[in-house]
């Protein structure tokens, strides 16, 4: 039925559109009427590859890449140019929603180095506790802790604290020992952001002392 009903619509549109580049024309903003997800699912279907990247990818570029959300929207629009299509914005930040522990925003406490005290807007993780046992699944998961032929006890996990001044910004972060470059750049995790370029957090050693355990694939370890 369809191999005959083809043709003959085919006969229908070229007439009804004044030949055949003027059925192409309609055919062409028909599919363009269609949401991309539409159209990705029309094209599994008529056994054309999708040029959709893969569920994560947008998400992957973004970490690995370490792009802010306005150099991610120009490198998927240069992906598209090339008829690659990535996650939109929207999808990423519910992935993303889905894959770290809550922050907030608020006004925090500052002290200078000059002993005085003033109130700075900063985003972070309130439960720091719940931020390392997260990477530490992720690490599980991906095979990359290490306990560096013992110089860690196998009881142990180790975590480096730190703070950076730069570009006006104070950021706080920590890095997991048990890795094989623990400080490298992909292995800092940032906890703490915030806008003015100041000594510390007070409650930077009320982190600092935080104490918790981790459990996994049956092996237990102190933080």
């Amino acid at each position: 039925m369809l191999k005959w009903r083809s043709p003959e619509l085919t006969r229908i549109a070229e007439s009804a559109c004044g030949g055949s580049d003027g059925a192409r024309m309609q055919a062409i903003a028909g599919v363009k009427r269609l949401s991309s997800a539409a159209q990705d699912s029309l094209l599994q279907e008529a056994g054309i590859r999708s040029s959709m990247a893969a569920p994560g990818t947008a998400l992957a570029i973004k970490a690995d890449l370490r792009l802010p959300w306005a150099q991610l929207g120009k490198f998927r629009q240069w992906l598209k140019d090339l008829g690659v299509k990535l996650e939109s914005e929207h999808t990423i930040r519910e992935c993303i929603a889905t894959k770290i522990p809550s922050y907030t925003a608020m006004q925090l406490p500052m002290d200078k180095k000059n002993g005085e005290v003033s109130m700075a807007a900063a985003v972070f993780f309130p439960d720091f506790a719940a931020v390392v046992i997260h990477f530490m699944d992720m690490f599980v998961d991906t095979d990359r802790l290490t306990w560096h032929s013992g110089v860690i006890p196998e009881a142990d996990i180790w975590i480096k604290l730190g703070g950076d001044h730069g570009g006006g910004n104070f950021k706080f972060s920590f890095q997991i020992a048990n890795t094989d470059s623990p400080n490298a750049t992909q292995n800092t995790i940032p906890v703490c952001s915030s806008k003015k370029r100041t000594h510390q957090p007070i409650w930077r050693l009320r982190w600092a002392s935080t104490e918790a355990s981790y459990s996994s694939q049956n092996r237990e370890a102190n933080l």
